[in-house]
């Protein structure tokens, strides 16, 4: 998996969307209108066949958006990778969800 994330991370880096997607990750510390923010995280397990974990990839916005033949030979690269892992994959993850009140 190390090495497909290596992949992933070298193409991402050179997404305009992914780098404006990165800008949002820190919670505002004030957003006009609105309270104080509040993040929280779930733990999440993707379980799913390596032999679609370019499928997963490929629905991700950062990749879906890079040009045709940068995506088509990253999604290619995935495909070569994940044939040498275990049939089924056990990926944790989180998701992340930023709580605020709007004022009135």
């Amino acid at each position: 998996m190390r090495e497909i994330d290596e992949v992933v991370t070298a193409a991402r880096a050179s997404n305009e969307i992914a780098t404006a997607y990165r800008s949002w990750a820190d919670v505002p510390d004030v957003a006009e209108g609105f309270g104080r923010f509040e993040r929280r995280e779930f733990p999440v397990t993707h379980v799913l066949p390596s032999a679609r974990l370019a499928d997963l990839y490929a629905t991700s916005s950062d990749v879906a958006s890079l040009p045709d033949p940068i995506r088509h030979d990253l999604l290619d690269r995935i495909r070569r990778l994940s044939s040498e892992l275990p049939e089924t994959l056990h990926l944790p993850a989180k998701s992340v969800v930023d709580l605020c009140e709007r004022r009135s």
